[in-house]
């Protein structure tokens, strides 16, 4: 792809020329290549299926999780729609997918026994839950299931999606969890970069749930300048862990230095 001002070109690998892109204002390069110009543009068309199959989780709201849905394939929605339909099909056509789900929920959260998908009528299912609490074994209807563990299954079943997405986003992780939970949803997340392609970007105002970040290298801060422009730093390559970083966890670090601090230059030693 090439660029002089507002003129853009694409070279063709099947003759090594050039060819001009016209668009819009509003349009982007992305739509103008499609799969059956692998030949053609191979480069590009792997970027665009790549950008394409970006997902966002802007919430991961647990009122949508707590809901009913039909028996889909297609994954999840947004906002976590669709999970009991999902959770469904992969109980029905990849039971093992479903049984590998569920071990890694359990790992996290010592009481669940098991998820049961119920019928809602009409096609429609709904998650229940047992649980064991004090040697006996306890059903939980959707209702009555807690948002924190919701969340944990929706991440889990990320792992089993039958289309991965390139990049996951969830906004706000830490939204209306336990101090514990957060932890774990983390945890969760990190596992799921580590051992699938997904990459994962998620934000959060929690200095909880950075304590569970693997590494300060994956934690970037972000603040807004006088100009009210973001900035985005590393956590490792800022002033305040330069300083004290060995003594904090990365949330302590935060929490104690604040934006301000660790976006400061170093001061400089001179003899």
């Amino acid at each position: 792809m090439f660029r002089k001002e507002r003129f853009m070109w694409r070279l063709d690998r099947s003759t090594e020329e050039r060819e001009e892109v016209r668009q819009t204002l509003t349009s982007s390069w992305l739509a103008t290549v499609e799969k059956d110009d692998q030949e053609r543009f191979p480069e590009l068309l792997a970027l665009a299926e790549w950008a394409r199959n970006i997902r966002r989780y802007v919430t991961l709201d647990s009122a949508i999780l707590h809901s009913a849905s039909r028996r889909t394939d297609a994954g999840l929605g947004p906002r976590g729609e669709d999970l009991a339909g999902f959770l469904r099909w992969l109980r029905d056509e990849r039971p093992s997918q479903f049984e590998a789900m569920q071990k890694r929920v359990k790992a996290r959260y010592k009481p669940l026994r098991g998820l049961i998908l119920k019928t809602a009528g009409y096609g429609w299912f709904r998650i229940s839950v047992e649980e064991r609490w004090g040697g006996e074994s306890v059903r939980l209807l959707a209702p009555q299931v807690s948002d924190g563990l919701l969340r944990l299954i929706a991440i889990s079943a990320m792992h089993e999606l039958p289309d991965p997405p390139s990049i996951v986003m969830i906004d706000e992780i830490e939204n209306g969890l336990h101090p514990y939970l957060v932890g774990t949803v983390v945890e969760m997340l990190e596992e799921l970069a580590e051992r699938t392609k997904i990459q994962v970007v998620a934000t959060s105002h929690s200095p909880v749930a950075l304590n569970y970040v693997g590494s300060a290298g994956h934690v970037l801060v972000v603040k807004r300048d006088g100009g009210g422009r973001s900035r985005v730093r590393r956590l490792d390559k800022t002033a305040g862990y330069e300083r004290i970083g060995d003594q904090l966890d990365p949330g302590e670090l935060w929490y104690n230095i604040g934006e301000e601090n660790l976006f400061k230059t170093p001061r400089r030693q001179t003899r």
